[in-house]
């Protein structure tokens, strides 16, 4: 049987001069809502857990917290030791990642590792299935998980926690400490945010027979260490005005088990791969005016980098690396873009929303000794969206959006040389429609009529449209 348990939290005596959050607030700018006027309640299919649900359960990372939820299935493992998730069929190509409504991208392949997100600076996690904004801007298909950060309430409040991994027999395994302190002032506040997490491996099962590469007990090549730093600096000079700065430093380390099955049909081959670094890199702006008496401007623009290594072995000993098809590999990315938010209220029962984005995504990779290929990718959406209110519960909710993908630079390394590939543009409409009854302040009955959303997230591939009307 595979024990593993936690122990926490270990309450520092040092931390006993702050005042210690039992919850923490919402971010409220960093929040995509579809609202009726004059609501400032969610009124469609997100269902979100909240940063006291994760320290309960002990969801340190976000893709295992996003399994506590319905409608969500979660994996861990494969050939580069990610975890992933897929809502209703659909994957992180189809439900991107956002934090604060700022994009996450991994720009060559789509795919986001959820276990190099911790939660300790989350005040909360917002899915959407199915019926996502229009608001979110483009390659939401399958829904969009929105990671909200902290805000301060307090003059001054924080929390701290440490806790350690014990195995079977109490060994030790690792550990993870985190800090949270912040204070608003009323006309501005900040709020800091610092993790560790560090797991040694985890065990397999006592009753799991040794193969070549696996001999039980601790599972081989499967630690991780992800360290993390989260600022925030606000500015609200009124009740309805906010305007922040953010900056996000992560860097995490890892190792892939080696294949341990027995399946030698599907041709598995053994890889012994370690990520010496898998670091992520972000500011951000976000701002919110309002304009009149009923309309407002939300504004956010970012910058975005992705670097990763790769590692190739030849054997378990992790000591001398393999000679082909490589053995050491680089990724160095980054994306930069804005967005824009017009809200409106209409004859007192309709909101009208407007929103507009763009985006670049740069990928930049080579293997030792070879040159650097580049990929660049130029996305933007303008959408629209309307919610009419039918009496006190009932709700109304149609949109339609229209995304552009444009390949800027395309480069492969064939026979010692760069050559592009063909460059290609595609884009699409959006259309939406859904019904929303609110049976109680937590409980709603929801009705897509029209749900066309198409995918264009994956550079190179953009054939792999669904559900789209393509202009």
């Amino acid at each position: 049987m595979n024990t593993h348990w936690t122990m926490k939290p270990l309450w520092l005596a040092c931390m006993l001069a702050l005042t210690s959050s039992a919850s923490a607030e919402t971010f409220s700018l960093g929040e995509v809502l579809i609202t009726a006027p004059h609501q400032d309640t969610q009124s469609n299919s997100t269902t979100s857990i909240e940063q006291k649900q994760m320290r309960t359960f002990n969801r340190e990372t976000v893709g295992s917290a996003l399994n506590t939820l319905p409608g969500i299935t979660t994996t861990e493992g494969g050939g580069r030791n990610e975890q992933m998730m897929s809502i209703r069929g659909f994957d992180l190509r189809q439900v991107p990642v956002f934090v604060d409504g700022i994009p996450v991208y991994v720009s060559y392949d789509g795919y986001v590792d959820l276990g190099r997100f911790n939660t300790f600076d989350l005040a909360a996690i917002d899915v959407s299935k199915g019926f996502s904004s229009v608001l979110y801007g483009p390659n939401t298909l399958g829904g969009a998980i929105n990671l909200v950060s902290r805000k301060p309430s307090k003059e001054l409040e924080g929390d701290v926690t440490t806790g350690l991994y014990l195995n079977k027999g109490l060994s030790g395994n690792g550990f993870h400490t985190d800090l949270n302190a912040g204070g608003n002032r009323g006309t501005w506040y900040w709020q800091a945010s610092g993790s560790y997490l560090n797991k040694d491996q985890y065990q397999v099962s006592g009753d799991f027979q040794p193969t070549r590469y696996e001999d039980g007990s601790n599972r081989d090549n499967s630690y991780n260490r992800d360290k993390k730093i989260n600022l925030k600096l606000g500015w609200t000079p009124s009740a309805t005005d906010e305007y922040t700065l953010n900056y996000i430093n992560q860097q995490g380390a890892k190792g892939t088990p080696v294949y341990a099955g027995t399946d030698t049909a599907s041709n598995n081959s053994a890889r012994f791969w370690q990520w010496p670094y898998w670091n992520k890199e972000s500011m951000y702006y976000i701002s919110r005016t309002t304009i009149g008496a009923d309309s407002y401007l939300k504004v956010r623009a970012f910058y975005d980098k992705f670097q990763n290594s790769i590692t190739n072995f030849s054997s378990t000993t992790y000591t001398t690396l393999k000679a082909t098809p490589f053995y050491q590999s680089w990724y160095d990315d980054y994306s930069y873009g804005t967005s824009a938010e017009y809200g409106t209220v209409l004859a007192g029962n309709n909101t009208l929303k407007f929103a507009a984005h763009f985006k670049d995504d740069v990928h930049r990779e080579h293997n030792q000794g070879n040159p650097i290929q580049q990929f660049k990718d130029r996305t933007t959406s303008f959408g629209v969206e309307d919610t009419q209110q039918l009496g006190d519960k009932l709700e109304l909710v149609a949109g339609i959006s229209r995304d552009a993908r444009d390949t800027l630079q395309a480069e492969n390394y064939v026979a010692n040389k760069i050559v592009d590939f063909q460059k290609d543009n595609a884009t699409a409409w959006n259309p939406q429609i859904g019904l929303f009854y609110h049976l109680s302040s937590s409980d709603e009955v929801h009705r897509v009529i029209l749900h066309e959303h198409a995918a264009v997230n994956r550079p190179h591939a953009l054939e792999l449209f669904k559900c789209a009307v393509l202009a």
